[in-house]
């Protein structure tokens, strides 16, 4: 099983903001800390678009932050967070965009190098084959220049 070091930083992070807090419950570090340890898992989540995770442990951070400057950054960083959820949907759809081209690319790949598919292509014959391959290849290049204007606006 492949695992995402990433996300594994990130959940360290967070288990290490849980035994700090259960640490201060017995009196062994301060609530800053306890802040600290929460910002701090919390940006490891957001660099990995873990939104829910990022803000839940925004949230406790806020719980501990004890001075008004502190709880006015967090809140700003929350605020800051539920702003570009909207944005990372669109970086979504800017990847779903670009696999729209590169499929019918190598769909038309398959179809037009008729022995490629050893010859199992449906009923089809050499030349229906070939009409497919040079439809699909046209709709891969269109798809693909509408990519790429809809990129240089944006």
């Amino acid at each position: 099983m492949v695992t995402n070091p990433f996300l594994d930083k990130a959940r360290k992070f967070e288990e290490a903001a849980f035994d700090i807090a259960n640490k201060y419950k017995i009196g062994l570090k301060t609530k800053e800390d306890v802040m600290k340890a929460y910002l701090n898992a919390a940006d490891q989540y957001l660099k990995i678009n873990y939104l829910d995770r990022a803000r839940s442990n925004y949230n406790d951070a806020l719980k501990n932050a004890s001075t008004k400057e502190e709880k006015q950054k967090i809140e700003e960083k929350i605020e800051e967070l539920i702003a570009n959820v909207g944005k990372i949907g669109n970086l979504e759809k800017k990847f779903n965009f670009v696999i729209l081209p590169l499929s019918f690319l190598i769909i038309a790949l398959c179809f037009s190098v008729f022995s490629l598919t050893g010859y199992t292509i449906g009923n089809s014959t050499y030349d229906s084959s070939r009409a497919w391959g040079v439809l699909f290849f046209i709709l891969g290049l269109i798809f693909s220049f509408v990519y790429f204007k809809f990129k240089k606006y944006k």
